[in-house]
């Protein structure tokens, strides 16, 4: 109660300067070609990339992967291992599966399977611990092959099942570009990649059950979300680099517009860095092919970008996805009906206290700090509950202090609001601080908010 106390004042003042942890680690999971490279100039695998250019293998899958990310334990690397046109072919191949960094071994999470995991495209993981993809499967009618594209799910068991498919539109939809939460309701943006008009791109808001699509983006030109479709969380609207512009898309029927031109060409994949820095700033994964080059490039929205140069001689890293190497730091996990574990992780910030706290109303503007830094987080009634631990029985803010490994677990129990099958489908958001007296206001470390559908 005494932590939390301190930790409202702290939110609430604007008394304090300094410096502190501004962005993520500069650590990267980049890559994604697959193995054996039927390339002599790109490494296979998920590689890491360090903020000095080195680089190592943190998984090795047989396929292609268009889609990778942090396990929920912010350790594990999990990827889709798609396709593989080469001669060879490798396990592990056509499914999901979890690598240890350290290792490379590797557990499977689903799969083999050569029908709807033949070719699998990005991945997110939902608020359940659920492991999201889209992908298409292939049916013949005689000598012609139609793709139908989809929406799956896997369940942390490892059971499969179909989320969305291109019936619910009542028309052909190519469903393979970047999918992403959207913060502001907790349902899944997708990138639909039509090249025909007269919609190009479209973006499409998909329930997070699958049941419901309505358009996010309709307009003439949407989102060319085949890498990326990075959503500022300052403003909900789609933001970010491709190739060598800064495009800005709003929801609703307006086109995409072009912001701002950049002077080095071919960014694919980006992110925002941490959403709660002063100055915001996108990492991508930019690359030239001759001569052979590939690095890590930080673009703020000023346009000033700095690189950094992947040391892998005469080698060049895949752009498939891009993710902040153990940069998960909150994650929700369902553990039985009603009952959801939240997992925190600041691996660099080892035995410190934290504040974790839900709220109704929202993450914009949010809670400015003195030194520039935005706790994305509106204070309401909800927030002070969650925050003081006046909610016993549905809201458990764990132990307030990180382990020796930068770990805790909160949890959040809905038994008692007899939730309906499905949910009330009502938003809140969950957000966290890591505490250090030496730290400007008191407060080292913003990880990004996460949306949760009540």
């Amino acid at each position: 109660m005494k932590r939390a106390a301190i930790l409202a004042c702290v939110l609430l003042s604007a008394a304090c300067s300094g410096t502190a942890q501004t962005y993520h680690d500069a650590a990267y999971l980049v890559g994604g070609y697959e193995s054996p490279s039927p390339s002599s100039r790109i490494v296979p695998g998920t590689w890491v990339v360090r903020g000095d250019g080195s680089a190592s293998t943190v998984a090795l899958h047989g396929g292609y992967s268009w889609g990778f990310s942090m396990d929920l334990d912010n350790r594990h690397v999990v990827v889709t291992s798609g396709s593989n046109f080469s001669a060879v072919k490798n396990p592990p191949m056509y499914g999901l599966y979890r690598f240890d960094p350290n290792t490379l071994a590797y557990t499977t999470i689903y799969g083999p399977d050569t029908v709807n995991c033949y070719s699998m495209y990005k991945l997110l993981i939902n608020q359940d611990g659920d492991y999201i993809f889209n992908n298409w499967t292939r049916t013949w009618t005689g000598s012609t092959c139609t793709r139908n594209y989809q929406l799956m799910k896997v369940t942390q068991g490892g059971t499969l099942s179909t989320l969305f498919t291109t019936v619910a539109l009542g028309r052909q939809a190519k469903l393979n570009g970047t999918i992403e939460t959207n913060i502001d309701t907790g349902n899944i943006l997708v990138s639909e990649l039509n090249f025909q008009g007269p919609n190009f791109f479209p973006v499409l808001e998909v329930a997070s059950d699958g049941r419901t699509v309505n358009s996010w983006n309709s307009s003439a030109y949407g989102w060319y979300g085949y890498y990326s479709m990075p959503q500022d969380y300052r403003t909900g609207y789609l933001y970010g680099p491709h190739d060598d512009h800064v495009y800005l898309l709003r929801p609703g029927p307006a086109s995409r517009s072009t912001l701002f031109t950049l002077s080095t060409k071919m960014h694919f994949n980006c992110s925002f860095d941490l959403q709660s820095a002063p100055t915001q700033r996108w990492v991508n994964t930019p690359y030239t092919s001759s001569p052979v080059s590939s690095w890590i490039s930080c673009i703020d929205t000023r346009g000033i970008e700095t690189s950094i140069k992947v040391n892998i001689p005469g080698k060049q890293v895949a752009w498939y996805d891009f993710d902040f190497y153990r940069g998960s730091h909150l994650r929700t996990m369902l553990t039985t009906p009603n009952r959801w574990n939240i997992l925190l992780s600041c691996p660099r910030s080892p035995k410190l206290s934290y504040g974790i706290a839900a709220g109704y109303s929202g993450i914009r503007p949010g809670i400015k700090l003195a030194d520039g830094r935005t706790v994305l987080l509106n204070y309401d009634v909800l927030v002070f509950l969650t925050l003081h631990g006046l909610l016993p029985g549905i809201w458990n803010g764990g132990p307030g202090t990180l382990d020796a490994s930068g770990n805790a677990t909160a949890s959040m129990n809905l038994t008692s609001l007899s939730r309906p099958p499905g949910g009330f489908g009502i938003p809140i958001w969950i957000a966290m601080v890591v505490i250090d007296p030496r730290s400007p206001g008191g407060i080292k470390y913003i990880p990004d908010p996460i949306v949760f559908r009540l």
